[in-house]
This record gives structure tokens, sequence and C-alpha cells, in this order.
């Protein structure tokens, strides 16, 4: 019986298709890039002198880095990350975020922003991207989405259509980490960076609300 099963195989049937290792290709050169350090402000923008692999990497940052490409792909994937946490300038500052709330009616309601030390650690994996997304939602370059962070707050506030939240005043808290053998710092440092006027009939309506 074995004997009569006769085996067809086409000719690549295996094969992947050549569209397939295209996109592979792509997105390991994307991510790569992508990873690779920056160099100080000052070996960018051409203020100090680059050597030996640095000009290849301040050539990645005004090149590669700068591909439109590269950009949407990584950006519109979520698959963008930077190794910068690691080198060359490891983070020297613990950093959280927070809001404050103020009501129609003038009471006020403190916001806490997800914060990796007070999480569980199962919670601290799916919520590890609102800590990445706050260590450049609070900085001077990014001001165009203190609005929207702001508004997104206001939003999940609004809870009574009669008592809707008027203003939401956004503060970044930082520590500086004092290095070996020095004496660490205990209490935090705090800035209210961006006030934002809520929009309550718009968010009004899109919650539903008559």
């Amino acid at each position: 019986m074995a004997d009569q099963i006769v085996s067809e195989i086409r000719p690549g049937a295996n094969r992947v298709p050549w569209w397939t290792k295209v996109f592979v290709l792509f997105h390991i050169v994307a991510i790569t890039v992508w990873a690779l350090p920056n160099q100080p402000e000052a070996a960018i923008a051409g203020r100090a002198p680059a050597y030996g692999t640095d000009k290849f990497l301040v050539w990645n940052s005004h090149v590669l880095k700068q591909n439109l490409q590269i950009q949407q792909y990584l950006f519109s994937t979520g698959f963008w990350q930077y190794w910068d946490m690691f080198s060359p300038n490891p983070a020297s500052q613990d950093m959280y975020g927070s809001a404050m709330v103020t009501f129609k009616d003038g009471t006020t309601r403190p916001y806490a922003y997800p914060r990796m030390y007070d999480l569980p650690i199962g919670e601290r994996y799916l919520k590890e991207r609102y800590r990445k997304f706050f260590e450049r939602a609070h900085m001077e370059k990014f001001a165009y989405i203190w609005r929207v962070f702001a508004r997104r707050i206001a939003l999940e506030n609004f809870k009574d259509p009669k008592n809707p939240p008027v203003t939401v005043v956004l503060f970044r808290h930082w520590l500086p980490i004092a290095g070996p053998g020095k004496p660490q710092q205990k209490e935090y440092s705090s800035y209210p960076y961006y006030k934002y006027a809520v929009e309550v009939e718009r968010l009004r309506e899109e919650l539903g609300y008559r």
C-alpha cells in the first residue's frame, strides 16, 4: 500500500516568497538603524569632532534616521526602540508624571499617571509603554502633545455631566540619582508644566452626554 503512495513535490513549493524576504530584510535594517545610539548633540551638530565609529553614528543620525519610510514604518507599527538607556549616557534621574484636575464646583482631584514603581510586576509588563510615553510627554520639544495628553486625562475624569472637569494641570516630578558613594537626595522636585482649559461642551458631545 505504501508503495502505491506517490509524493508529488512541486518545484519551489517550500521556498519563501521573495516579498517576505524583502520585508524581513527591511525590518532588520530599520530596527538596527533606530536602535543604534545617538552621539552627543555637539557631535551631531558638528561642534565637536567625531572619530572612528562615531562618524558612522553621526551619519546614521543625519541620514538613515531621517528616512521617511523608516520613520513611518517604525512609528505606525510601534516597533521603534531606543537603547540609549544603556549608552552612551544612561538616565540619571527618576521621573514620573501626575496631574491635578479641577471640576466645575471648584473641587480638585489628583490624577496618578501609571508609575512602574507603584505597580505589581504583571501590571508593569502591561503598562511599560506608559512610562516610555511620559519620557517624551513632558519634554519641551514635544510640547505639541501636551494638550492631547491633558485632554485624555480630562476625558477619564469626566464622570458627572453636571460637574465636569474644567482644568487639568500636568506635573513632572524628578529626583537626581546620586553617583557611587554620594548621598542620595530623598525629596522629589515638582513643576507644573502645562495647564489645559477643558473644552467641556466638545467632550460632553464625544461622551454622549446631552
